[in-house]
């Protein structure tokens, strides 16, 4: 769970109370964020109201007879500490998500970056990835050629991948957003070494896989069906 957004002494004056037992109210302050970080996270500035009255009602009802209006039922309840539907929309509206919306937890779309580190004082290296090898590559060839010698690979292709320093190499357009498998080296023709490590793994965005705006569902064409 994140940092508290509320504090005893927020329960106290929430409540309209001189004092709360510290120890009573951090439980149930720390039960009501728990349930808010279900519904979104991170947590919206409206989070705190929130924790606050889910709280409150719990401290002040030991019984735990909790009742609620849904449209015309009535929900009864006997847990101590739970949010409304209001509530969860309210968490739900600060998080951006609109009221159909459930959890805020979605993915950043992030493209595979991985480094390759060359020491060595002659001969050359290649790099296979996904057992494609490269043409050889001279101990000492810049940035650019490692770019050149992995795009002509067939499932790279030219565009969709970039080589800086010595050496970052980032997986982009048609690789991008997605994982990639991790590059391996051939070093068997270099006097000296190559090592390769995963700096970030590549991330679809939400909706990445979805079909254009305008599919015709009305087909079969190109489903599963």
């Amino acid at each position: 769970m994140s940092d508290p957004v509320a504090a005893p002494a927020d329960l106290a004056l929430f409540m309209g109370l001189p004092a709360v037992d510290e120890g009573r109210a951090t439980l149930l302050l720390a039960l009501a964020q728990g349930f808010c970080e279900d519904v979104v996270l991170p947590l919206p500035a409206s989070a705190k109201g929130v924790v606050l009255a889910a709280a409150a009602r719990a401290y002040s009802n030991p019984q735990q007879n909790t009742a609620e209006n849904t449209g015309p039922y009535g929900v009864s309840r006997t847990a101590s500490v739970y949010l409304t539907r209001m509530e969860r929309a309210t968490l739900r509206r600060g998080a951006g998500l609109g009221g159909a919306g459930s959890v805020s937890v979605l993915a950043v779309a992030a493209n595979a970056v991985q480094s390759v580190t060359v020491a060595a004082t002659a001969g050359t290296f290649a790099l296979i990835l996904d057992g494609v090898a490269t043409a050889p590559i001279a101990f000492d060839a810049s940035a650019a050629d490692v770019q050149a010698a992995l795009s002509a690979l067939p499932n790279v292709g030219p565009g969709n991948v970039v080589v800086t320093g010595a050496f970052v190499v980032t997986f982009v357009n048609a690789l991008g957003n997605t994982e990639v498998s991790l590059l391996t080296a051939d070093a068997s023709a270099l006097t000296g070494t190559v090592t390769v490590a995963v700096v970030s793994v590549g991330v679809a965005g939400p909706g990445a896989n979805l079909p254009p705006w305008d599919y015709d569902y009305s087909t079969r064409e190109g489903s599963a069906w």
